[in-house]
């Protein structure tokens, strides 16, 4: 009877300690010195509204900063996302890697269909809040090319999105991506310098779109000269 007494208590001990199990140390348990915390992809780590999450999709890997009390996601989430990408693939030919950034709303679509000329791009993927998305942005990516088109979306239905002035391409079965652009630095918290390289594959870039296809312009230095380069493709020494 001893026995199973003493067993009793020796499980009570043993639960008490695993509720308060964190290997803070101050429980008796150890720091987590050589081992780092690991979870599998998509999971995530979280203190209040701040997230920390990866993922690796068709050979591109992803980690994002997540600020809001959403999830990550892409389909209408309340929050702002830092993304980190690494592109594998393109080492020792283009070498692409990004930081960038958007705020809610945020939705990814994989069923868009556009003409060229005109100005609505419907979906069946989502039900929209009507005009919930006016002055918001659009990018549409074509499946073929690859090139990623940007436009200013100025209204929509439940299922249909009409931007400001036309489509430039015929597109099927294209990715759109709807976002809001973020402030890099602030008023209050300006950056110190913006350190780019000098050529037209530095520079700092102006617009939507991918990069000297019509919708964009760049400012880089060359040599002595800055230089800006226009939509069209024209450049103009500035100085």
């Amino acid at each position: 009877m001893r026995k199973i007494e003493d067993l009793q208590r020796d499980m009570e001990e043993i639960k008490e300690t695993l509720e308060r199990h964190t290997h803070s140390g101050n429980d008796g348990s150890d720091y987590i010195y050589n081992d780092a915390p690991v979870t599998k992809t998509e999971q995530q780590f979280r203190s209040g509204d701040f997230t920390v999450t990866g993922i690796n999709i068709n050979n591109v890997q992803r980690g994002a900063l997540i600020v809001g009390r959403d999830e990550q996601g892409t389909d209408g989430s309340d929050n702002m996302e830092i993304v980190f990408e690494n592109q594998p693939l393109t080492n020792g030919i283009t070498n692409q890697s990004f930081i960038y950034g958007a705020r809610s709303p945020l939705y990814v679509g994989t069923d868009c269909s556009v003409i060229s000329g005109t100005s609505i791009l419907s979906t069946k993927q989502y039900e929209f809040a009507v005009n919930s998305l006016a002055g918001v942005y659009l990018d549409v990516t074509d499946p073929v090319t690859g090139i990623v088109y940007g436009y200013v979306i100025s209204s929509n239905t439940k299922d249909t999105i009409t931007i400001s002035g036309m489509f430039s391409a015929n597109i099927i079965n294209g990715e759109y991506r709807i976002f809001v652009p973020i402030y890099f630095g602030s008023a209050e918290q300006p950056w110190r310098r913006l350190y780019t390289l000098d050529g037209s594959g530095g520079g700092v870039r102006f617009g939507l779109g991918s990069t000297n296809q019509g919708q964009n312009g760049l400012l880089y230095s060359s040599g002595e000269n800055l230089i800006w380069r226009s939509p069209s493709g024209s450049t103009t020494t500035i100085a």
